[in-house]
């Protein structure tokens, strides 16, 4: 047949938009496979206008010549096919039938999903991969619209209903892929799918439940995604969220939160052990948005045990010099599970011994957040205050007790930058009737480096009864080179304990050097 390629006389062309004869739909039909575009779209518009059946038939039948002007246009009038779709679907030829799925799937027809359900559980039709590609993508597309908010329901629920039936009767199919669809266009707010997900008797409970632990179909991985925000979640389904390990799960979940949701999600996060597809993120991140990484790295700082990798992420967001990432490198700190002191002081410790004070361990990330203290950005100095509010003076002359002395120095490193100003707390221990707190105390004083602001409080324990406390209050006083020691140094270098004159002569040999220098 020859195919038109230039537009008809007008003339013609008025007949034939005119024309109430049937044969018109045939010649108009020619010009549907016409590369003339605009031929091609005028034949359309002229076919859509009229009425009769065979002219919706003749444009479907046409259906692989069109482009995507033509079929956005026949998506407006997707209604009106509707019923030569599933002509074709129930009576039409194997190749009429083809080009009926293709319409189905592009249209969106959800009005023909049980005539596509029926080639799919048929195994030995000739469509049935062609079927089962246009369901899956119907599914897909009504499923994420629904958990993005702008749900059809009287379409939906129809396709849900249809498909769940066929799952009743997964025993006798076994067809896997329903099983997929089904996870493409449910939501997890669903009455069908919280009873089956709850129903271990379901035909299909073991099938979905196996494909939401290994499927890696995006609408999967979002509907597991979404049950991060439903406190009634089965265990079972929490189980498999929590352990899978696909990054494309996180960045999934991070696709359907917005503001309103996302803090929800992250205090859900911190009620529930660590997700796997959270840990280890560096390097990993597919390309994506500014604004879904940054929810990402809020997740992974609500979740994640590995405060290595959340405190080198906040690190780096504060560095990129703007104020929303200043403000995201603040929220990572505050929404995390802050570890203990026991975790962070061994890494600083490690670090100062390497030398390693600006590397991206996380003794040295520790350190890179206590510059926050003196941050002209208020929220990072907020942020810095609160994560590293378990060093304070009265914290450190609890380990005093209990710690190595290493472990206390690198805790001093930075309670020294959380308090500055410790003089009047360690001046009431220092005057403390209990000899176990005055000598922590003067342990402190030397870690932080602040005999000179308490040195009228040390005066009085050269007196002390405790040995202990008077040496170190010797050495404390000698390092400052303090007038009233150098007095008492001729007495203390007579006193009848051995450990007495050994600290007087350091203090000697200090205040000697100190004088020279």
């Amino acid at each position: 047949m020859t195919v038109a390629s230039i537009m008809p006389r007008s003339a013609t062309w008025e007949t034939l938009q005119k024309s109430r004869n049937v044969a018109a739909v045939a010649t108009l039909a020619t010009g549907l496979s016409s590369t003339n575009a605009e031929l091609r779209r005028a034949c359309l518009k002229t076919l859509l206008a009229r009425k009769e059946l065979e002219s919706r038939r003749a444009i479907v039948l046409q259906w692989e010549h069109y482009d995507p002007e033509d079929c956005e246009l026949l998506r407006g009038h997707a209604s009106l096919f509707v019923e030569s779709v599933r002509g074709l679907l129930r009576r039409g030829t194997l190749s009429e039938k083809r080009r009926a799925l293709a319409v189905a799937a592009a249209l969106e027809m959800s009005e023909v999903f049980d005539d596509l359900l029926e080639i799919v559980v048929d195994a030995k039709h000739g469509l049935q991969a062609k079927a089962t590609s246009c369901l899956l993508s119907l599914c897909q597309r009504w499923g994420e619209r629904a958990r993005a908010g702008r749900d059809v329901p009287t379409a939906r629920t129809k396709i849900l209903d249809q498909l769940h039936d066929q799952l009743v009767r997964f025993h006798e199919h076994r067809n896997m892929h329903l099983i997929d669809a089904w996870l493409c266009v449910v939501h997890w707010d669903d009455a069908l799918q919280r009873g089956l997900i709850r129903d271990s008797r379901h035909a299909a409970y073991r099938s979905v439940i196996q494909r939401l632990r290994e499927s890696e179909h995006p609408a999967a991985l979002q509907l597991l995604g979404g049950y991060l925000l439903r406190a009634t979640t089965p265990k079972n389904v929490i189980n498999i969220l929590i352990e899978r390990r696909d990054i494309a799960l996180a960045v999934e979940t991070a696709k359907l939160l917005d503001e309103t949701s996302l803090g929800n999600a992250l205090r859900r996060l911190q009620q529930l052990p660590a997700l796997q597809c959270l840990q280890q993120l560096e390097g990993e991140l597919p390309p994506m948005d500014g604004e879904c990484e940054r929810r990402i790295w809020l997740m992974v700082a609500a979740s994640s045990s590995d405060w290595e990798q959340v405190l080198r992420a906040a690190v780096r967001y504060s560095k990129l010099g703007t104020r929303e990432a200043r403000q995201t490198a603040a929220e990572m700190l505050s929404c995390g599970r802050r570890p203990e002191l026991e975790v962070l002081v061994p890494a600083i410790q490690s670090a100062a011994a390497a030398g390693a004070m600006e590397s991206p361990c996380l003794g040295g990330m520790i350190l890179q957040i206590a510059d926050w203290l003196q941050s002209p950005s208020i929220k990072l100095k907020k942020a810095a205050r609160e994560f590293l509010q378990d060093f304070t003076v009265d914290n450190l002359l609890d380990q005093i007790r209990h710690w190595p002395t290493q472990m206390c120095k690198a805790m001093a490193r930075i309670v020294v930058l959380v308090e500055p100003d410790a003089t009047q707390r360690l001046t009431r221990e220092l005057q403390s009737p209990a000899p176990r707190r005055r000598l922590a105390a003067l342990q402190a004083v030397q870690l932080l480096d602040c005999a000179e602001g308490v040195s009228k409080a040390l005066m009085p324990l050269l007196e002390d009864p405790r040995l202990e406390v008077r040496v170190r209050t010797i050495d404390l006083l000698g390092a400052l080179g303090h007038e009233a020691l150098e007095e008492m140094i001729p007495r203390l270098l007579e006193d009848a304990s051995t450990d007495i004159q050994d600290a007087a002569s350091r203090a000697v040999r200090r205040m000697r050097r100190k004088a020279r220098s």
